[in-house]
Parts: structure tokens; sequence; C-alpha cells
């Protein structure tokens, strides 16, 4: 049977998707309290499951990728290129599939995305990108 924590392979696989990137300066996080982090930062996040179809083992995630900069630190330019190039990656016809490549034992079934608010708090630009993405911990391929 797999390993079956799946709110941490769904954002180690996320991280992966990130840090392929090669974001300078940047620190790439999971679930880990925003407040907490210097900026700039991408937050890789799953806040909760609901299952699927009953004894399946396939859940529905939420989840959310946060990119924060510094507005003393970074242009307003230079953030919106920072967060097109993390969206762009998620906003991908083949991001099931690539985040399923990510982790072992992990499949991602869909991903569907649900919004992208913006705001700025204590002087931090931030952008997030929330999905609902369908998974289950094993690889079912």
């Amino acid at each position: 049977m797999a390993y079956n924590d799946l709110t941490s392979k769904l954002e180690a696989a996320m991280k992966a998707v990130v840090d392929a990137l090669a974001l300078s300066g940047v620190t790439v996080n999971t679930g880990v309290e925003e407040e907490t982090l210097a900026v700039p930062f991408v937050v890789c996040a799953a806040d909760g499951t609901t299952e699927e179809i009953k004894s399946t083992g396939i859940f529905r995630c939420s989840a959310r990728v946060v990119v924060a900069s510094s507005a003393d630190d970074t242009s307003l330019v230079d953030h919106r290129a920072r967060v097109a190039s993390v969206f762009d990656a998620f906003l991908d016809d083949a991001i099931s599939t690539t985040l399923s490549a990510q982790v072992a034992d992990f499949y991602v079934y869909d991903v569907s995305y649900t919004g992208q608010p913006s705001s700025m708090e204590n002087r931090q630009l931030k952008n997030t990108l929330e999905m609902e993405i369908v998974c289950c911990a094993s690889d079912i391929t």
C-alpha cells in the first residue's frame, strides 16, 4: 500500500514544479505560515481534502501557490514577471502529468483553477493561484 500523506505529496510535487523554474533569490516553501517567511518567496500549500468517490482513495484537494515580493525591494513590473513565470508553470495543459511525475506513488487526475487573488499586506505584494486538484496517493500508471 502506498504512503497516503496526500497533502504532503501534493505540496512536494507543486514545489518541484516551482523549483524547476530556478527563480533567483526566491525561497520555495511548502505548507508553512506565510507570515514567518522573508520575501521574496513562493509557498505551495495543500489546504484540505475531500474524497471524490467513497473508498477509492481519490481526493479533491484545495491547493494554492502564493508568490510574494517586497514592495520596498521589488518593482511591480518585476513582481508581475515572477508571478507570470510561476503561474504559467501551473496554467499548462500538461500540469496533471507534470505534477504526477514529480513524486513517487502519486497521480493527478485533474486540475481546476478557482481564483487568482492579489493583495498588498505589510508591504508585501502577493498573488495567489487557487486550485482544486483531484489526485490520489498511488501511482496508477
